[in-house]
């Protein structure tokens, strides 16, 4: 009998471990909330942090566990990279990993690999900025940080630059801050892709959306198949198929945010290696017709996966983040008809009476929901106006 690790319980796995149980797989779940539904659905779990990696090494040890399944979790990632390069298991290796989740590392991988990357620099400090070399406006964030976009601004005048590098500082595990010239730019790519034995197979690409201009964290990402010129989309996919070869990415998922310039090239912003924390997955699986929790399973244990290259994606859909331009405590949340009638999934993270944040991070998120249209505009203009259908009541 095979038996997987599952590194984080929470309810985006509950799909994965239905499947491996299908399967006849023995199922372990890992983490240091034991409320997660997960711990419910398995054979053996274990209240410990997928950051305990000590702890981790002996379940790897007493189970004999053939694969490790993290899906959307950047927690669970933490632990499943270490584990999966120290007991040579199928996914990707730590060294793999940190290339990518380290700022400073990634920058200088894609420079070193000649990929189009706007100038930078590193700063463990204030004193070692160079001011020089610095082209407003420009993008401050820690090197390495939780995420959700804790720790970045962007900067368009020189008397904000101390305070943002400062606030990237203190933000970064690694007390370093990024500060990079922002790219100018009317299109950001996001979305997730199936890479099997070093190919692209499957590239769901959408368009952030932002509340403004001046906004760097996008509230919503939408998808259509003619949603980007065909010499864009083909551009965009030869860059992340050059990016999988040169960091040698066997068999796995990855989550992708680029840029387009203004100047036409094509910029990665992060690639993150796991499913995106805002599920795309899902929208992936209405798109396609296919079930990305069971591929999970599968690239976990190292099995061929046998989808088509040339298939094609289909629908409108978007996943949009419900929030609150003030803090405050919730009385209520009201969604309007409109976008229950058209949604798939939705998730809500806080319940009436809960003290709410205005959205400057991704964790201050109210709900997030799921969506499909009949066509492309009319998805462009509900998601451009999302605020238009919902309401957030605050005591």
């Amino acid at each position: 009998m095979k038996k997987i690790l599952f590194l984080d319980a929470n309810d985006t796995l509950k799909d994965s471990i239905f499947y491996a149980k299908q399967c006849g797989y023995k199922i372990i779940t890992c983490d240091n909330i034991p409320t997660h539904i997960c711990h419910q659905l398995a054979d053996v779990s274990y209240n410990i942090s997928t950051y305990d990696i000590d702890s981790l090494k002996k379940i790897v040890e007493k189970e004999s566990i053939d694969g490790i399944v993290y899906f959307a979790s950047a927690h669970g990632l933490y632990g499943a990279s270490r584990l999966i390069e120290m007991y040579d298991l199928p996914g990707i290796p730590f060294s793999t990993e940190n290339l990518f989740s380290n700022k400073k590392t990634f920058r200088e991988f894609l420079h070193d690999n000649k990929f189009d990357c706007p100038f930078y620099q590193t700063v463990s400090s204030i004193d070692e900025v160079d001011i020089s070399k610095i082209t407003y406006p420009v993008i401050v964030k820690p090197i390495d940080s939780s995420g959700g976009n804790i720790g970045v601004t962007k900067i368009s005048d020189a008397k904000d630059l101390y305070k943002a590098v400062q606030l990237a500082i203190d933000s970064s595990f690694s007390n370093v801050a990024l500060i990079e010239t922002f790219i100018e730019s009317e299109i950001q790519i996001n979305g997730d892709c199936l890479i099997c034995n070093g190919n692209l197979i499957l590239a769901y690409l959408g368009r952030h959306i932002y509340k403004g201009t001046d906004s760097i964290l996008p509230y919503a990402t939408i998808f259509s198949p003619t949603l980007f010129p065909n010499e864009i989309l083909v551009g965009v996919k030869n860059v992340i198929q050059r990016l999988i070869s040169v960091s040698h990415i066997e068999s796995a998922v990855i989550n992708v945010e680029l840029r387009i310039g203004i100047d036409g090239k094509i910029y990665f912003i992060e690639v993150n290696p796991r499913h995106s924390g805002n599920q795309i997955y899902r929208l992936m699986n209405q798109a396609y017709g296919v079930n990305m929790s069971e591929i999970a399973v599968d690239l976990a244990l190292g099995e061929k996966i046998n989808i088509s290259s040339s298939l094609k994606p289909n629908g409108n859909y978007a996943y949009a983040i419900l929030y609150s331009s003030y803090g405050g405590v919730l009385k209520d949340l009201e969604v309007s008809p409109f976008l229950c009638q058209n949604s798939i999934h939705f998730s809500r993270f806080v319940e009436n009476g809960d003290e709410v944040k205005p959205f400057l991070h991704l964790q201050d998120r109210l709900a997030l929901t799921h969506l499909s249209f009949v066509t492309e505009e009319k998805m462009e203009n509900v998601i451009t106006h999302l605020d238009e259908y919902y309401k957030v009541v605050l005591e």
